[in-house]
């Protein structure tokens, strides 16, 4: 919108003015790694979470192929979308293959989404409920 030859603020740049909002978000991620991590601990007790089963079994052999550079997988992907073969791979490659290394990049990819509905948020809605989304 523009009046007098002036564009409007950007209401997106307002947060980084504003030290109270900036604790929001730092107390926002915060909280989410605090429930991701929790999250986690609990279904590390689970039976499944050590031996993958069906599905997730069926991803977890064609990761280690990945990681150990079999990047055709061409009996693998038979029903089932190789993307994330290749990113479980990835992880695998770079993190190690145990079940804590998909866990910090899924964590770690949550907390970014986050991070991104919190930016996104204020040039979507109305400024007072724009972070409301991120709680």
């Amino acid at each position: 919108m523009i009046s007098d030859g002036m564009a409007a603020a950007d209401p997106s740049r307002e947060w980084r003015a504003d030290p109270r909002v900036v604790r929001w978000l730092i107390m926002v991620l915060l909280v989410g790694l605090v429930l991701r991590v929790a999250a986690h601990l609990d279904l590390a007790q689970l039976p499944f979470v050590d031996a993958p089963q069906t599905d997730a079994a069926a991803y977890d052999e064609g990761a280690h192929r990945v990681a150990a550079g079999d990047l055709a997988l061409e009996d693998q992907v038979a029903g089932m979308g190789p993307g994330y073969f290749y990113f479980l791979g990835a992880a695998y490659a770079l993190l190690g293959d145990g079940p804590w290394a998909l866990r910090i990049v899924q964590t770690a990819i949550g907390l970014v989404a986050v991070f991104f509905v919190f930016l996104a948020a204020p040039r979507v809605v109305a400024p007072r409920l724009a972070h409301v989304p991120t709680a």
